[in-house]
């Protein structure tokens, strides 16, 4: 059944060499054949060679929730974990208009005069793009300018609303598990 396999660690690993920061081997060094036999060493003695299908994890590859805000306003999540895009896929729809990207592009469509506004920028090459986007450096770049000039007005996202929206997050997991409704 491995070779046959969509989700064969030895395709994905070995012969694909694809998420070789879990084994801790450098991405500009991923290719070098010489990490060949630690990467079967790893698949034989860690949980990273085992059947998906023969093991005990229950995280979700797809999962979907729907989530209602003090003032009647709603949102929707929708996480599909193998797709052949990848990345992020974001839809955000107001009153006026809408908005839609992929993380490479962004449209903005105004539901009245029907215009759209494009924007489209090529930022993977930018440094501190790594990591979720370039979120994670943008985010410490502004916590080190908010505490290098004491004031909290550098910072994108509060500490309140980032507990808020991971307390969101495990509240939809724990819905999920419990297969009910959860007030916050």
């Amino acid at each position: 059944m491995e070779s046959r396999c969509p989700y064969s660690a030895k395709k994905i690993y070995l012969k694909d060499r694809q998420f070789l920061y879990v084994f801790d081997i450098p991405d500009n060094d991923c290719r070098n054949s010489k990490y060949d036999s630690l990467i079967l060493e790893k698949l034989r003695t860690t949980d990273y060679g085992r059947c998906v299908y023969r093991c005990n994890n229950d995280q979700c590859d797809h999962f979907v929730a729907s989530l209602e805000f003090d003032g009647n306003i709603t949102g929707a999540f929708s996480m599909e974990a193998f797709t052949a895009t990848g990345g992020r896929l974001t839809r955000i729809m107001g009153t006026k208009g809408w908005i839609e990207g992929d993380m490479k592009k962004f449209t903005v469509t105004d539901f009245l005069t029907r215009e759209k506004l494009v924007w489209n920028k090529d930022i993977s090459s930018l440094p501190g793009y790594e990591g979720h986007a370039g979120g994670d450096f943008g985010i410490v770049k502004d916590f080190v300018l908010a505490v290098a000039n004491r004031d909290t007005s550098y910072l994108t996202s509060t500490i309140d609303l980032s507990i808020e929206s991971h307390v969101m997050g495990f509240l939809a997991e724990k819905s999920r598990v419990l297969k009910k409704r959860i007030d916050m």
